[in-house]
């Protein structure tokens, strides 16, 4: 399996509003802000990876968009316990960049603006 599926469903009917996805990876050390890439002794970094993040336009509006990414910073917490992983990327197409970077993202410094990281000590910091 590449990434798992974490599906919110509705109802009885069981109707999907909306979705993340989540799978281990990697990202370039360069990507990280000088302050935490003098953290990582490594040229990459291990990552729990946020492949996909949605939410039906017809649940939008609600605040859902923010709560599926609060249960996929926990879930990265969770897995970062058991193998050693520094943070949640993910890419982000730069009409979402303000989404992410209100919830506490940091976009990377490197020329791919896209990436965006949230260390995991810091979300452990906060729950």
């Amino acid at each position: 399996m590449i990434s798992v599926p974490y599906l919110c469903v509705i109802g009885d009917t069981k109707v999907v509003i909306g979705y993340f996805t989540l799978s281990s990876g990697s990202i370039e050390r360069d990507y990280l802000t000088p302050r935490p890439r003098k953290e990582v002794p490594y040229s990459t970094v291990p990552c729990i990876l946020l492949g996909r993040i949605a939410v039906c336009k017809s649940a939008q509006g609600h605040g859902l968009g923010k709560r599926l990414l609060g249960k996929a910073i926990q879930q990265a917490i969770v897995g970062s316990q058991s193998a050693g992983v520094f943070a949640m990327a993910l890419r982000a197409e730069e009409h979402n960049w303000d989404f992410y970077k209100k919830a506490g993202f940091i976009q990377s410094n490197s020329g791919d603006r896209t990436t965006f990281f949230y260390s995991l000590r810091q979300a452990e910091q906060h729950i």
